[in-house]
């Protein structure tokens, strides 16, 4: 997930020469290692197992979860890209481009 989850965004602020923060916010990281915990030491994968079931809550919540992410990461680099980069008409467009496509690239890659 790190790769693909946070790769766009980083991949779009390396490319526009920008800083990248996808990092710098106090609560990714802990957030990303207690995700990384509790997939990995579930007991009898049982997170697993529910997220698996595509009829229970936890499976809907994820999905939509995960859906509400693939929408607000290229918007929160467009408009970063917008404030940042003024004068570059097409900068917006990149950054969106390359926050959607650059974590699922990524993925692939590695």
């Amino acid at each position: 997930f790190f790769l693909y989850g946070f790769g766009g965004s980083i991949v779009s602020d390396l490319l526009m020469g920008l800083p990248v923060t996808a990092l710098s916010h106090p609560r990714i990281i802990p957030c990303y290692l207690i995700g990384w915990t509790l997939v990995w030491f579930s007991p009898f994968d049982v997170l697993f197992r529910k997220y698996s079931n595509t009829s229970s809550s936890l499976h809907y919540f994820l999905q939509a979860c995960e859906a509400v992410d693939a929408v607000t990461t290229p918007m929160g680099r467009i408009s970063r890209s917008a404030r940042e980069l003024r004068n570059k008409v097409t900068a917006p467009i990149a950054a969106g481009l390359l926050a959607g496509l650059g974590g699922g690239g990524l993925r692939h890659v590695v």
